[in-house]
Parts: C-alpha cells; structure tokens; sequence
C-alpha cells in the first residue's frame, strides 16, 4: 500500500476500532445479513453508512461508505468505479480482492478480519478506473466497509458477470 493511501486506511481504522461506530456498523450488517437470509437469489446485500456514524474526524477525500455481504461461495461481479478511489475493510469474515493488473493477469490479496491482523492483511486501496473483483473464501459470508472518493450519488458502478472479462 502505497504512503498516502495508507495515511487515509490507518485513520479509518482508528475510527472503526471505536466502539461505538462499529457497534452501528455491527446493526448495518445484521441487515444486510438478513437480507441474504430473506433473498436467495442475492449475490450480496449493501447498505449506505452516513459518515456522520464516524464522527467529524473523517479524512478528506472520503465522501461515502457502503458496508457490502458477500454471499458465501458465490462469484461476485468484477466491478469498476471510475470515477471513485475505494479503500476496502474487511469487516466480518474473509475473503480475496482480485485486482486486474493487465489483459489476463489478476493480483490476488487475501484479506481477514482479525483486529491482531496488520492493516495490509484486513484492507487493500483500489485506484479509481481499476477492475477488481471481491471473492469470499472460507466458507462464510464476507462484509466489506468500501470507503469512497466519490459521494454516494456521484459514484458509478459499473460491473460484469464474474467470469467475464473486461474489454
């Protein structure tokens, strides 16, 4: 993780570590892991998370967060925001970021959620325009906290199915 983007990742960390801000974020996944329960033609669930619920501090530059649960065992889309940096916590569960490095080739992080874990094993920086893909592994759910450059309605999605590859 390069130095600026890992400034940003270990001052969201400080403020995910408070107990109250991941005691909301805890109620955000409840609903989201709930929602699988009740639809299971999901591939994920994903809910918007104010900013406000980690305080004044935020770093500059991040202008929305969106906690994602991953289905256990079910490819993901590969996705893309360009117009959009996204720094990725692994929450609850783990799984791979897959991050399209040229026309074949994907650089595979594994990611955890162990509060022990260094900041490089729970998150991964995704530059905007970069194709990537989240893949739970262990068998389990996976929850993500992706922390945008972009606001929620100015960030764009754009996505594939997962074994498809980009153009």
């Amino acid at each position: 993780m390069l130095e600026p983007a890992r400034k940003i990742v270990q001052h969201l960390d400080d403020l995910v570590r408070l107990p109250s801000v991941r005691s909301a974020i805890q109620l955000t996944n409840d609903e989201a892991e709930a929602e699988l329960l009740r639809d299971a033609s999901l591939k994920a669930a994903s809910r918007p998370i104010p900013l406000n619920v980690f305080g004044p501090e935020v770093p500059t530059g991040v202008k929305s967060c969106r906690l994602s649960t991953l289905r256990a065992d079910t490819p993901f889309d590969r996705e893309m925001h360009p117009n959009s940096t996204q720094y990725v916590l692994s929450f609850a569960g783990s799984g791979e970021i897959r991050v399209r490095q040229s026309r074949d080739i994907w650089k595979v992080d594994r990611l955890d959620s162990e509060s022990d874990s260094t900041l490089e094993q729970r998150w991964h920086s995704v530059q905007a325009g970069c194709w990537h893909q989240p893949v739970p592994t262990g068998g389990k759910s996976w929850t993500v906290l992706g922390f945008h450059s972009a606001s929620e309605h100015e960030l764009k999605d754009v996505r594939i199915p997962a074994d498809q590859e980009p153009g």
